[in-house]
């Protein structure tokens, strides 16, 4: 590598700068940095170089421990985003997340032909399963229910834990005749999802109408869900 560096700067008249590691006949690593201009050009076309090697092993292992700890700092940053958007229990989205989920989704939709529904869900008498069998299994089940609903939405669809038993799925780019399909997929695999105890969902869905806000728009979704418990559970409803 170096006699390529020294023949082209030497062929072409200009000088060279460059950075090599070296490995010493005792295994020991050290980093140079060699620099070398034209020194002068004679008549005949000989031409002399006049350079330097310079030994940067220590800038180089500083460099290197910067690299390091900005990499730790990134990462950890990126941990503490996950954490912060994380619902702890079920390993999904949190309320946060959801959110933002929620307000990225409504303003893409507010263009031209994008179409957006959302859904929310809660389980079925669920104080009666934590009176019944206790917390822990309760938390078992969120757990099961969450990794569920996941495994049945399409990709990207996201799906969040509002609060207690609730959860809300963002489902972009789906009218409210594709949520429907894609949340009756959710309720039916829940309902087969696991025993001991066997759990349902009741699911409200709502489509974003032009102008609507979030804020209303769960409203919707909400009152659906509302009709959908009254009305005998283990089902869904849309929204009006």
């Amino acid at each position: 590598m170096v006699s390529s560096l020294l023949e082209d700067s030497i062929s072409k008249h200009r000088g060279f700068d460059f950075t090599a590691r070296i490995v010493q006949p005792s295994g020991t690593v050290r980093h140079v940095r060699s620099r070398g201009e034209i020194d002068r050009e004679h008549e005949d076309g000989s031409v002399g170089l006049f350079g330097i090697i310079q030994d940067i092993s220590a800038q180089v292992a500083h460099e290197t421990e910067i690299k390091k700890a900005r990499d730790h700092a990134k990462e950890e940053a990126r941990k503490a985003k996950i954490m912060a958007d994380t619902d702890q229990l079920t390993g999904i989205a949190n309320r946060r997340r959801i959110t933002d989920e929620l307000d990225r989704a409504v303003s893409m939709a507010r263009r031209p032909g994008q179409a957006l529904s959302i859904a929310i869900f809660d389980i079925d008498h669920f104080k009666r399963i934590n009176d019944t069998y206790g917390h822990q299994v309760g938390d078992v089940v969120l757990k099961r229910v969450a990794k569920t609903a996941v495994k049945a939405v399409r990709r990207g669809d996201v799906v969040g834990r509002f609060g207690g038993e609730e959860f809300v799925i963002v489902l972009p780019h789906a009218s409210a005749q594709t949520a429907l399909v894609v949340t009756e997929r959710v309720r039916s695999a829940i309902e087969a999802g696991g025993h001991n105890p066997n759990v349902t969902v009741s699911i409200g869905i709502a489509e974003l109408a032009e102008g609507e806000t979030c804020e209303r728009l769960l409203q919707r979704a909400d009152e659906a869900l509302y009709v959908a418990k009254k009305e005998g559970r283990n089902t869904l409803r849309l929204a009006a």
